[in-house]
């Protein structure tokens, strides 16, 4: 821009010292920084940005709509485009229906998608709920994941509970690759332009100091806090483990389940799944198919119950299992939700009753508390060494009883083989369940 004649330039120059002048009086005014306490580390200065959970309800209804789709390719809903594009940048959203999706991770370069069941504004990094104005995205390289910050330069601001803030957050989520020197402030509902941190003047642009907490403020804050961000709730500790059982190791847990193909989109494009002399027992979806190849069974849309068979020219063959509702595991065996373990047989006998003491006491969909008891009854492809995979049948292998419980987390849990009278007796007690009748 050319700036003209010199008292042009001088005109200029006044209305800017009085624009600088009005801004200074008119915006609100803070109180210095609070001293920061002996003891924290400073972590350096970031540029402050904020996120929130999108609300699907702020768009249009349209007839244009595009699919939200789990991991696996089962449709969670159908949403508007540009509703998505935004999800796929903020990272968790509420549905017009009131559920709650997250960002999962990539299929084929495109976002997949998970419902987040007890968690209101959504997840963070994996283990925390995100709670407004007290989670914090941040670069790993930079600051650990889990640890208590304290930022000065939020102490005092009027949240929207009313609380005034004491400038403690958590870096509890990931920021976006290459964050560096940038923290995000989660916002919840509020809008990112505008809430009780742009309000207050706070968020400016401008880089501000983030310190690490001392030991004795992380452990209070995370006591304080607990209940509001971690994803599982508190368990007891694991049961006793009985006099004659032995110890065979201690196994990294995961969960697999019946597909069900009711939950994936019906379409034009459908592939075969084919008996092992190759009768043609149905034609499904192509990523339900491609699941059915990684869970092993699966209940299609008519209700009959199909299995992995065999492999023919190096492609799975079906079969159709007239007497077991939730199919089959190894040869002889029928699946039972919440005792049937998946194993390596290099490891632990097929065959073999188990006792796993993080089960016990798990509330079961049925009403039931487990008692740590499960069977040795099944095989996996992934599944070998040091895992066991428990089937918790219709429910999702990501949230079902097990998870919610935090029993089966990302870390090896201890499993038993137990006494003589202790198979006799559970194998009495559930022989009904399990054995096929050839």
């Amino acid at each position: 821009m050319r700036w003209g004649s010199r008292s042009q330039r001088m005109t200029s120059a006044t209305d800017l010292v009085w624009a600088v002048l009005a801004l200074t009086l008119l915006a609100p005014r803070l109180a210095a920084p609070a001293e920061t306490p002996a003891g924290y580390q400073a972590k350096g200065e970031f540029v402050p940005t904020v996120y929130r959970i999108v609300n699907e309800a702020e768009w249009p209804v349209g007839e244009d709509s595009v699919p939200l789709l789990t991991r696996d390719g089962r449709l969670i809903a159908r949403v508007p485009p540009a509703f998505k594009q935004r999800l796929d940048v903020e990272g968790s959203a509420r549905l017009r229906d009131g559920r709650v999706v997250n960002l999962h991770e990539k299929a084929e370069g495109e976002w997949r998608y998970v419902v987040a069941h007890e968690a209101p504004f959504g997840l963070g990094a994996p283990g925390y709920k995100l709670v407004p104005y007290r989670t914090a995205a941040v670069d790993p390289k930079r600051i650990t994941l889990g640890s208590v910050l304290y930022v000065p330069a939020l102490v005092g601001v009027r949240l929207p509970s009313g609380e005034v803030h004491d400038g403690f957050v958590f870096a509890h989520d990931v920021g976006p690759e290459g964050a560096g020197s940038r923290i995000g402030l989660f916002v919840g509902l509020e809008d990112n332009l505008d809430n009780a941190l742009t309000r207050s003047g706070r968020l400016t642009g401008k880089p501000i100091t983030v310190y690490e907490a001392d030991a004795d403020t992380t452990a209070r804050l995370t006591a304080r806090f607990k209940g509001q961000y971690l994803r599982v709730s508190a368990i007891a500790a694991p049961a006793a483990v009985p006099a004659g059982y032995r110890l065979k190791g201690e196994f990294l847990p995961t969960a697999y389940r019946i597909l069900n193909e009711a939950e994936w989109p019906a379409g034009e494009e459908a592939v075969p799944l084919l008996t092992r002399d190759g009768r043609l027992i149905a034609r499904v979806p192509p990523a339900f198919k491609g699941r059915l190849d990684v869970e092993g069974s699966a209940r299609l849309r008519d209700g009959r119950v199909v299995n992995l068979h065999e492999k023919v020219q190096g492609h799975w063959r079906y079969l159709v299992v007239r007497d077991a509702p939730f199919g089959l595991g190894a040869p002889g065996y029928k699946l039972i939700p919440y005792r049937t373990a998946a194993v390596d047989p290099k490891r632990i006998k097929l065959g073999s009753v188990l006792y796993v003491p993080a089960l016990a006491g798990v509330r079961l969909p049925s009403g039931e508390t487990h008692d740590g008891f499960v069977f040795a009854h099944d095989i996996g492809q992934g599944i070998t060494g040091n895992r066991i995979d428990f089937f918790v049948g219709i429910e999702d292998d990501l949230d079902n009883a097990l998870t919610r419980s935090g029993r089966v987390a990302e870390r090896p849990i201890p499993v038993y083989q137990v006494d003589a009278s202790t198979v006799a007796r559970l194998r009495e007690r559930f022989r009904g369940q399990f054995e096929r009748r050839q």
